[in-house]
């Protein structure tokens, strides 16, 4: 739980059914510092953190309350909550209480309470999928959810499909070309369907598609799988009760080939995909020339994807999957970039990536560069020229990690009217866009809001987050090594060839009176050491008092002095 500043507490308080405001027994209103966001929800345990170790609570305390703990019961918003304490001296009134937090706490934070979790067995679940006091379905989506006969006829489905595998061996079969199959009629007649004719739409739909292999489903879950492991190992985190039900049978919708022709009843050659999006629209997804640029986190994904999909897979209808990243892969990315392994180190992850997509899916016809996509690349020699761009790709998918090269993708996307695929992730989130010619806007179209900037004041003299101080210490750097140094490179002919007092008037009339004192002094500091008769120890001695003087000053004096103007 992350630490929040505190700014005050104060008694809440509330109207009376005659409208006189009172103080409400026990409950405390706490308020954030401005700009500060808590991470607290209903029913969240908070204990402070105090400005010393000095004990806030009365003498005669016990151990158990020297840490007072408040129990969250409402949030007002993301700066704002109320709460009431749920350990505290009977001694020791709330207000009493409220003034020392005000005088001697400074943060807050949630407190994990350990909490037992009990699961029914699989054969009790599913005969309680109907009763309201147990917790069976955790809720995915918000319409259906909480759709009770849409959720029994797809449990109903899964309990089918598994009597079905067992007494059959194999998963229901799609139409035959030449005989009806009778999967469909078997797989109705075990569901009930004549029982209950509702489930009927349902379960026709699940059965055609029981053979089916959706790569965005198969990722989520994988990953949900993932969670659940690490939540059971750890015992952090709340696992998800009993069952998880998702569906996305909406992508079956407006699709009028679905069905897929198998030349033997058990015959698995045909792609998954083929099952959900038709064998008309995933012969043309194997048939498209697809650009991917960049391997790294996300284009480990698309390509493991695309792979998945048998996109690329008909040659001779042109289809192919070119993929360019010009990066070697580096130890650091093997946590992240799912296709490499650690004997890739060193290579380019183009090649790589090639040789792990071969191992995924041989058919996959994938072209590799390690050149970069940008405006020097668009010269004629180049493998991504004019011509490349008009006739040599239908679909681009970037998987890139700056704006200039998104930029530039998007520019030629719109010149030669291409669509795109833009995929990026920033920490735990993520973002996708889909750029169709004439039809959406580009993503040059729109630009982010600028970054909210650091007050100068909260660098200087009140850090209280890991980015003040980082942007600090890039502020210092910058000046250090960045501006004094070209201030340095300015000025150097005018001082070589003026007089002091000359020079101070110049600097006086181009910057003022208080910004000509303060580059005269820098220029005093940087200049005077770099004599031309300086020799190397005396410039080396020089530069490592300067070091020792900046690391005294900044970590010693400047700490010094705060201490001293504002005690603990």
């Amino acid at each position: 739980p992350k630490i929040t500043l505190l700014d005050k507490v104060a008694c809440s308080q509330d109207d009376d059914q005659n409208g006189i405001t009172k103080n409400k027994q026990g409950d405390i209103t706490m308020h954030c510092v401005e700009g500060e966001h808590h991470d607290v929800s209903k029913g969240d345990v908070i204990e402070f953190q105090w400005k010393s170790d000095r004990n806030i609570i009365s003498e005669d305390c016990t151990n158990s309350e020297e840490n007072l703990r408040c129990h969250v019961l409402y949030v007002k918003n993301p700066s704002c909550f109320t709460a009431t304490f749920s350990s505290k001296s009977d001694s020791d009134s709330a207000s009493d209480i409220i003034e020392r937090i005000n005088s001697n706490a400074n943060s807050f934070s949630r407190v994990k309470v350990p909490k037992a979790l009990s699961f029914l067995s699989l054969s009790e679940a599913l005969q309680n999928i109907n009763d309201p006091r147990q917790e069976i379905f955790a809720a995915s989506d918000l319409d259906k959810s909480f759709d009770i006969p849409r959720r029994n006829a797809i449990m109903a489905s899964f309990e089918t499909l598994d009597k079905f595998v067992g007494q059959q061996g194999a998963l229901p079969s799609a139409l035959n070309k030449k005989e009806e199959s009778t999967d469909i009629q078997t797989f109705a007649k075990m569901a009930g369907v004549k029982e209950t004719p509702s489930l009927k739409p349902i379960v026709d739909l699940f059965v055609s598609c029981a053979k089916a292999k959706f790569m965005p489903i198969q990722a989520i879950y994988g990953a949900l799988g993932a969670q659940e492991a690490l939540k059971a190992a750890s015992g952090l985190y709340n696992p998800i009760k009993q069952f998880l039900l998702y569906d996305c049978d909406e992508v079956l919708k407006g699709i009028k080939d679905k069905k897929v022709f198998e030349s033997k009843k058990n015959d698995n050659s045909a792609a998954g995909i083929k099952y959900i999006l038709g064998k008309k629209l995933t012969k043309k997804l194997a048939s498209q020339k697809l650009f991917v640029v960049g391997s790294g986190a996300i284009g480990c994904e698309i390509l493991k994807n695309l792979a998945s999909i048998d996109a690329g897979t008909r040659h001779k209808k042109g289809g192919s999957i070119i993929l360019t990243d010009m990066d070697t892969i580096e130890k650091s990315n093997l946590s992240r970039q799912l296709l490499f392994r650690d004997t890739d180190v060193g290579k380019f992850k183009s090649a790589a990536a090639h040789e792990a997509v071969q191992r995924l899916n041989p058919r996959v016809q994938l072209d590799i560069h390690t050149s970069k996509v940008g405006e020097d690349s668009a010269s004629k020699n180049s493998s991504f020229n004019d011509a490349f761009w008009s006739d040599g790709v239908d679909v681009i998918m970037n998987a890139l990690d700056n704006v200039e090269a998104r930029l530039y993708m998007d520019s030629q996307c719109v010149a030669n009217r291409k669509a795109m695929i833009d995929a990026g992730t920033l920490g735990a989130k993520g973002n996708v866009q889909v750029v169709v010619p004439s039809q959406s806007e580009s993503y040059g179209s729109s630009v982010d809001p600028p970054e909210p900037t650091i007050p100068v004041c909260t660098l200087k003299n009140f850090p209280y987050e890991i980015s003040h101080t980082i942007q600090w210490g890039r502020d210092l750097f910058d000046g250090l090594f960045s501006r004094r140094p070209g201030q340095v490179n300015e000025y150097a002919t005018t001082l070589s060839t003026t007089t002091p007092e000359e020079f101070s008037r110049i600097l006086l009339k181009k910057l003022g009176e208080e910004a000509a004192l303060e580059v005269a002094s820098e220029l005093a500091e940087d200049v005077l050491v770099f004599d031309t008769e300086t020799s190397f120890e005396t410039l080396k001695e020089s530069s490592l008092n300067w070091a020792v003087n900046l690391s005294r000053k900044l970590f010693f004096s400047a700490m010094q002095g705060l201490l001293k103007q504002h005690p603990l």
